[in-house]
């Protein structure tokens, strides 16, 4: 899709590097110029939730990995058996 193959879910990080900040108060914080068709938060009831690959240890538990509003911008721990949105990422020049 889009000339690759290699699709993932993005880090932590690489999720935060999405968000548009100065957007913030109105109802999403993608550039819809670069993400367009993105979900309204009115789809899911936690909000506009999307999934980072990286497990959110708590204490011996690994079932929870950490997410993005992106709504709001706030991050948290949310388990893996819930409901929320992918934005896939790829490497930049790597292989496909």
């Amino acid at each position: 899709y889009c000339g690759g193959s290699n699709w993932r879910v993005p880090t932590y990080t690489e999720l935060l590097t999405l968000l548009n900040y100065g957007k913030h108060g109105q109802s999403i914080l993608l550039d819809e110029n670069y993400f367009p068709n993105t979900p309204n938060s009115n789809l899911l009831a936690d909000g506009l939730i999307y999934w980072t690959s990286q497990t959110a240890v708590d204490g011996t538990s690994l079932s929870q990995a950490y997410i993005f509003d992106m709504s709001d911008g706030n991050d948290l721990a949310y388990p893996k058996s819930n409901t929320a949105f992918v934005r896939l990422v790829r490497t930049a020049g790597a292989a496909q």
